[in-house]
């Protein structure tokens, strides 16, 4: 039998949630997290750079050369570290997608 896909779920503040045991957390407290904050691009933007970012595209952004080089050392810490979210489930804040309708969170990206 083949193991379930796994899947992005929401982070809640709610009482009594808890991250279920099967997910890793990826919000911007983790190494994972999106280093292109929505506030500064907006949502859509922001996802856009970290696609690009960590498939080693070319970011279409203002940043200044520490920014970059910070960039670059971060990346390097990422792509060592996906192997290890394998079949794991991603936990993030963003919320989830309408049914029929496109994840565009960078969890998703990571999945």
């Amino acid at each position: 039998m083949k193991p379930p896909k796994p899947r992005r779920i929401q982070l809640s503040r709610a009482k009594g949630w808890r991250t279920p045991a099967s997910a890793v957390k990826v919000d911007r407290t983790t190494p994972f997290g999106n280093p292109f904050s929505i506030e500064d691009w907006g949502h859509d933007r922001a996802v856009a750079l970290h696609r690009a970012w960590l498939t080693g595209g070319a970011i279409d952004a203002p940043l200044p050369a520490a920014g970059l080089k910070r960039l670059g050392a971060q990346r390097a810490q990422v792509l060592e570290a996906l192997p290890g979210l394998r079949g794991k489930d991603l936990a993030c804040w963003c919320a989830l997608p309408q049914e029929g309708k496109p994840d565009t969170c960078h969890a998703a990206l990571l999945l």
